[in-house]
């Protein structure tokens, strides 16, 4: 039967039939590869583990036959001691006579005297051998010689004759010492026997006793293992395994090794690889069925889908799409007419602006406006870059430049750029768009843009009390890409922009009045007496150079800025002759100067806004060990900030000359500020001083210093 494959001809139903067929066959794939190499690893596994089980059973029964051998020898040496006489009988009479030996003799120092069988030449017997013979072991030797296999002999010591040393050995017959491990192997499995010198005794397979180099050095170094080898193209998996030799018969080890074929090994895998491309065909063929037959199902509703696509393309946004599949088409369905009903594109974009104007008008940075312009511009227009360029309102500074492509996620570059008095008259001269194209030259605030493939650029000038404060760039590969609206959306951008700058200058501006109001108000108190001019402004600089050292953050030193500023302002209220007197106080001048914290934190009590400099004024006289004024506050009743005004206010107050004093030497004061660690001042606020101190190059010995911190440590606080 012939299949229908005329639905084919939609790209979508041959996206759905590639992805059901893609679907079935590769985790079918997937799980029968999974699973070969699953079986194939655990047949390795259960092979490993059958040839080393077996190795050491082959290996054990050599071992109870060296023994039993050992036994009928020491038999014949008894039988010999009892009656020589023996000896002269024929080989099947005679008591030496054992179907496990090829040979028996006597070895005296005057030669060799054959007890049974035919005459043998013994192998030489070495110093630590003859040690193991006098102690009463059995030696176990073999001896290769040209053209014939290796020969085995046990030896013993002759007992019960009297004279010189005579030895008993017996030539052993290999059949007998191997054929128990080699008849009960299994067929694919190839038995190799080897000496203490990696000389092979017996092998199954005769071309198994040429093993590689590397194998002989592995089972020579090991007592017991597995290993992979390979011989003419055939790979094998082995198991080795050293018999207990050493103290029954003084042999260092004999190693025994059980090989089998890999290709026997996974022999049953043979089976999986002929069935599994016919489950692939299978599952092929039916997945082709399944997948026919639901494309049809949904090709009807895609029509619909597609048709209704092309009416909103057209401008149609009431067309409708009716489908009542009862399925995710018929959602589908819903969710594209709920779609018709808005005003797509046009309805997003000022949606878009809507949000950047919220960002905008709710920072005061500058940094942040950018960032954000930057980043819902690209949402917006279809630029392949675009840069914010801000000059600045005195244009003193250099111009600064923010670019970011599109595509680079949160990546953003900024750098200086130049624009000269040609880009200026350019602005000036169209001030609401300036297009740039290809033949045009590129001017140096665009050149990142160029460096990102743009060739095209639509630049948006800003302009603040007529005058420029930036522009936005817009970059395109090839020509320009803006319809109406969109230029018109970003003219509306720019100006909002430009508004958010005014305002942020605005703020800057105020800012900078504040500031230059509070260091007036300071330079007044200072100005009252010419011995105090500069005093305010000078514990303000120490205090925030401490500030710093202990690592206050940006706010916390903007209070301790202005509470430095205006920490001395109750002075206002001190007459000058107390302030400007050349000779000690009497105490009602003193308690007089004394009223000058109270004095200042009710000046500014009225300012809501200088509520957090009261605690700097009233207090930067109290002391840690509460002997200040005007509250006697002591320790951690003293505010943080007071602690540290109260360190810089004595710094500038020793270190300047007075009515009644000059100043004193830079040494002395910092000597004095140390003396006073712990009952004046905070020990922390008095190391952070040292620190500014030492930092910039002034004051104590190392000594000092040294002293200094210890005392400020946590165990001397």
């Amino acid at each position: 039967m012939a299949l229908d494959t005329s639905f084919l001809s939609s790209r979508v139903a041959r996206r759905i039939f590639v992805l059901f067929i893609v679907c079935a066959l590769v985790p079918i794939t997937a799980l029968a590869v999974i699973s070969f190499g699953q079986v194939s690893a655990q047949l390795y596994e259960h092979g490993e583990l059958l040839l080393e089980s077996g190795v050491r059973s082959v290996g054990q029964g050599i071992v109870e036959r060296l023994l039993l051998l050992e036994a009928e020898l020491q038999f014949a040496d008894r039988r010999y001691a009892e009656d020589v006489a023996v000896v002269a009988l024929p080989d099947r009479q005679n008591p030496f006579a054992s179907r496990r030996f090829l040979g028996l003799a006597r070895l005296t120092d005057d030669g060799q005297e054959v007890l049974y069988g035919e005459p043998f030449e013994a192998p030489p017997i070495g110093a630590e051998e003859s040690v193991h013979l006098d102690v009463g072991g059995t030696l176990l030797l073999t001896e290769a010689f040209p053209g014939q296999p290796p020969a085995i002999f046990l030896v013993r010591a002759l007992n019960g004759l009297d004279g010189g040393a005579e030895l008993i050995i017996a030539s052993v017959d290999p059949a007998y010492l191997w054929a128990g491990g080699a008849d009960t192997l299994p067929r694919n499995n190839h038995l190799c026997v080897f000496d203490q010198l990696s000389v092979p005794l017996f092998c199954t397979r005769p071309a198994d006793g040429a093993l590689p180099e590397s194998v002989l050095e592995t089972i020579s170094g090991n007592t017991a293992g597995t290993l992979e080898w390979s011989l003419e193209g055939d790979d094998f998996l082995a198991a080795y395994w050293s018999m207990p030799l050493a103290y029954q018969f003084a042999v260092p080890r004999w190693t025994v090794m059980l090989s089998e074929s890999t290709a026997d090994l996974l022999a049953p895998m043979a089976s999986f690889r002929r069935i599994f491309p016919f489950v692939i065909l299978l599952s092929l063929w039916v997945v082709l069925l399944l997948s026919i037959g639901q494309i049809r199902r949904s090709l009807v509703p895609l029509e619909q889908l597609q048709a209704g696509t092309r009416r909103i393309g057209s401008g149609n946004f009431d067309s409708r799409v009716d489908v009542s599949s009862g399925d995710e088409f018929e959602e589908l369905a819903d969710s594209f007419n709920e779609m018709a009903s808005r005003l797509g594109k046009q309805f997003k974009a000022l949606e878009t602006i809507a949000e950047i104007d919220r960002t905008i008008l709710s920072s005061l940075n500058i940094e942040k406006i950018v960032r954000a312009v930057l980043h819902r511009t690209c949402d917006l227009f279809e630029c392949r870059a675009l840069s914010i360029t801000l000059v600045s309102p005195d244009q003193q500074k250099v111009p600064r430049t923010y670019t970011l492509r599109s595509g680079a996620g949160n990546a953003s570059w900024v750098e200086t750029t130049f624009l000269d008095s040609r880009d200026f008259k350019r602005f000036e001269a169209e001030p609401d768009i300036l297009e740039i194209g290809p033949q045009d030259g590129v001017p140096a605030f665009l050149a990142t843009l160029a460096r990102f493939g743009c060739r095209s650029f639509a630049v948006f000038p800003m302009f603040i009390n007529n005058e420029l404060a930036g522009a936005i760039s817009l970059g395109f590969k090839n020509e320009l890409s803006l319809d109406e609206d969109d230029r018109r959306q970003a003219r509306q951008l720019s100006d909002q922009v430009a508004v958010a700058l005014s305002n942020t200058h605005l703020v800057e501006d105020l800012d900078a009045l504040n500031w230059g109001s509070l260091t007036a108000l300071a330079r007044t108190v200072d100005a009252k007496s010419p011995w105090t001019a500069g005093h305010s402004e000078r514990v303000t600089a120490m205090g925030l150079k401490i500030g710093e050292f202990m690592k206050l953050g940006e706010d916390e030193l903007d209070v301790l800025h202005r509470g430095g500023l205006l920490h001395d302002i109750g002075k206002i209220g001190v007459p000058a002759a107390i302030i400007d007197k050349p000779a000690r106080l009497t105490k009602d001048e003193y308690d007089v100067m004394k009223k000058h914290p109270e004095i200042g934190a009710n000046i500014l009590q009225p300012i809501a806004a200088f509520a957090d400099l009261i605690p700097i004024v009233r207090q930067h006289h109290e002391r840690w060990d509460g002997s200040g004024y005007p509250d006697g506050l002591a320790e951690n009743q003293i505010h943080p900030y007071a602690r540290i005004c109260a360190v810089a206010d004595v710094y500038d107050a020793m270190i300047s000359d007075r009515p009644y004093r000059p100043g004193m030497a830079i040494d002395e004061v910092i000597r004095t500020i140390v003396a006073g660690d712990g009952t004046e001042f905070e020990s922390e606020v008095v190391a952070a001083f040292l620190g500014v101190m030492t930092e910039e190059g002034l004051g104590l010995l190392e000594t000092e210093v040294a002293v200094k911190e210890e005392s400020s440590s946590p165990a001397k606080r």
